[in-house]
């Protein structure tokens, strides 16, 4: 889950290749997904990250911080520019932290703003719209190549509605 961790880090994982900008996994990720899940915890030293699929897998990284962190899972978009370019965007886009790269107390300080903003009131104002969309789009992803017996691979679903 750390780009900063190796294969190492966690004993008795496998290794599993996956390029999600390479065939095959471009045209069908789902073939990715259908390895994760009979890998378990998997090392992908393609990304330099673990990937994980099961429930059970997810639950365990979930309350592991220790040995699984996000913080690195994401490279910070400023420091993948030119340092001419970080400066010039220094004053216009500030260095933030995402919800998604941050653990432990960081984490909850940045969950508070979502909390603010995501309240049961305005939530509440949003269920017939959310139910509507939700409907509309399980409708057409049933209707998609990717469906077998009755499971939707949503990876897939999700690439040939950016082609469309």
């Amino acid at each position: 889950m750390t780009a900063n961790m190796s294969r190492a880090d966690v004993p008795d994982t496998v290794s599993v290749r996956f390029n999600p900008l390479l065939p095959p996994y471009r045209d069908q990720p789902e073939l990715a997904y259908t390895e994760f899940l009979d890998a378990g915890v998997a090392w992908c030293p393609d990304l330099g990250m673990y990937v994980v699929a099961r429930r059970e897998d997810v639950l365990r990284v979930l309350h592991d911080p220790d040995t699984f962190s996000s913080a690195a899972a994401l490279p910070p978009m400023w420091d993948l520019n030119p340092p001419e370019v970080t400066e010039t965007l220094a004053d216009v886009w500030p260095r933030v932290t995402m919800l998604i790269e941050a653990d432990g107390p960081r984490h909850r300080a940045v969950r508070e703003v979502y909390l603010r903003a995501l309240t049961a009131r305005r939530v509440r104002a949003q269920k017939e719209r959310m139910r509507d969309l939700a409907n509309t789009l399980v409708t057409g992803m049933l209707a998609r190549p990717g469906v077998r017996d009755g499971w939707i691979c949503v990876g897939s679903l999700m690439s040939s509605w950016r082609r469309s």
